[in-house]
């Protein structure tokens, strides 16, 4: 306020000063400018008073919204108990004593320990074949069928082996784009007291394991590997000559093909190699030689 009167005066004894023609125009007009300049001032300071009963009104009011949320937030910590809801393997802790979480923060990372998930990747091949194995029926639940397979996952390291039994919960409702694999999801149950320090050690997460699973048994051909040829296998009919019969892998296994074709019990196929091989060829049959001759098997 002192310095806007005292911008005035000084305006007023210019504007005299002006009339009898002691200063220009221009120093009138720049003092003016200057009292102006005070008078915008000293307003706003007014403004800012008179804003300020409101603004401490608010500020009021926003303290006592804040402590109202605290208190609740008190009342809430004082009613909560983090447990967890059954005996488990803690993986992995988030938090600390003292330390403050928001919602739908992870704390703790934990896994059952009675019953592990294991994820086998099967080609589309192997799985199409084990479902071929199985009776599906729209009427019947998919869980019915998936029970008659039967699964162990292997451990191997070093000197140690062990196995378990496992149950195929599912599969996978992706497939691995990388590999083109469908997973399998087999459970396996295991004591939830062991620790896996003494007698039969436990699955954890991220364990490396080898996954068997077998379908149900089936009828089919069988014959040694060395006795295909490509899509055919050599045969020896009731003349004693070479017949080339074709056949159609389904797959390998312990050193076995699993053919279809058009094949009887008893007929004989040749498990040495023939050169050349010749359609309608003459053959000697040598029945004590095991490694030259055998007989398709059912």
């Amino acid at each position: 306020m002192n310095r806007l009167k005292l911008a005035e005066n000084e305006y007023q004894r210019r504007v005299d000063l002006n009339k009898r023609g002691l200063t220009s125009q221009s120093d009138v007009d720049t003092q003016q400018q200057n009292m102006l300049s005070q008078k915008k001032l000293v307003q706003e300071i007014e403004n800012q008073l008179a804003l300020m009963p409101d603004e401490r009104g608010v500020s009021e009011a926003l303290v006592k919204v804040n402590q109202a949320k605290a208190d609740e937030a008190q009342r809430s910590l004082e009613k909560t108990r983090i447990t967890l809801p059954m005996t488990m393997r803690i993986s992995e802790v988030d938090a600390e004593i003292n330390q403050v979480v928001n919602l739908q923060q992870t704390m703790v990372t934990a896994h059952l320990n009675d019953v592990m998930e294991v994820e086998a990747q099967l080609s589309i091949h192997d799985l199409q074949l084990l479902s071929d194995t199985l009776s599906w029926d729209e009427n019947q639940a998919e869980r019915g069928e998936l029970d008659k397979l039967q699964a162990t996952v292997e451990l191997s390291s070093g000197n140690l082996t062990a196995t378990w039994p496992a149950k195929v919960a599912r599969v996978s409702e992706t497939v691995d784009a990388n590999q083109a694999t469908a997973g399998v999801i087999l459970e396996v149950s295991q004591l939830p007291s062991s620790n896996g320090l003494a007698g039969t050690p436990v699955l954890v997460n991220g364990m490396f394991v080898k996954a068997t699973i077998e379908g149900q048994k089936q009828q089919s051909w069988s014959v040694p590997e060395r006795a295909l040829h490509g899509d055919k296998i050599y045969l020896m009919n009731a003349e004693n000559r070479l017949e080339m019969r074709d056949v159609n892998v389904e797959y390998r296994r312990d050193n076995q093909v699993i053919i279809s074709g058009d094949l009887e019990a008893g007929e004989k196929v040749i498990l040495n190699d023939i050169l050349p091989a010749i359609e309608g060829m003459l053959l000697r049959d040598s029945q004590s030689d095991d490694d030259n001759a055998g007989e398709v098997t059912q």
